[in-house]
């Protein structure tokens, strides 16, 4: 909650909080939930490699667990992590891998995650129908379920990738419908995303 607000040292305080009350009680998939968590956070404060070793100590983690769900939550963790590296391609690998997952157990909030990613990392290389209509599935699957930030992040990346193709009206269509949902859920962290792309 605190990071959808920009307080996001708040966040992370208390994320590693839980991680260290988790491994004093031996709760090894809570530990993985937390260490998935942080690269989120890292990403918003602006060091996605940073939250690189958090995602991968969580992957290490889940391979040893039965979490299947978690565990393609944890691979879409880290196809984000990579969506801004000097190339998209691991982005869309780790995101490929968590969807074989998250498909077979039609997971709706983990498809809403990794096909954003999935779309955005195509689209960062290419202007492909295929990967607009992936994230506009992750976008009405976010809606149709309630996950507010997905749904925000949705409206965000599809805003960033129409700018990045010269889709105005999909720039202009993803601005207005994502700032007034962003402004009707609170969502401050994605709202000035928006108006910065918008504008």
């Amino acid at each position: 909650e605190c990071l959808l607000v920009n307080r996001v040292d708040d966040a992370t305080a208390s994320r590693r909080e839980a991680l260290a009350l988790h491994c004093q009680l031996g709760d090894r998939l809570a530990q993985a939930l937390d260490l998935r968590a942080l690269p989120h956070i890292e990403w918003y404060r602006g060091a996605p490699q940073a939250g690189r070793p958090y995602a991968q100590a969580a992957i290490d983690l889940l391979e040893q667990l039965d979490a299947p769900r978690e565990l393609a939550m944890a691979y879409a963790a880290m196809a984000q992590l990579h969506l801004l590296g000097e190339t998209s391609v691991p982005a869309y690998e780790w995101g490929r891998k968590a969807l074989v997952l998250l498909e077979g157990l039609a997971d709706a909030e983990g498809l809403a995650y990794a096909l954003n990613t999935v779309g955005v990392a195509q689209l960062r290389y290419e202007d492909a129908p295929e990967a607009w209509a992936q994230l506009e599935r992750s976008r009405d699957i976010a809606l149709a379920h309630g996950f507010e930030a997905h749904a925000a992040r949705a409206y965000m990346n599809s805003a960033s990738m129409g700018l990045v193709h010269r889709r105005h009206a999909k720039l202009d269509a993803a601005c207005a419908q994502g700032i007034a949902y962003c402004e009707a859920h609170d969502m401050d962290m994605y709202l000035c995303r928006l108006h910065i792309r918008h504008a």
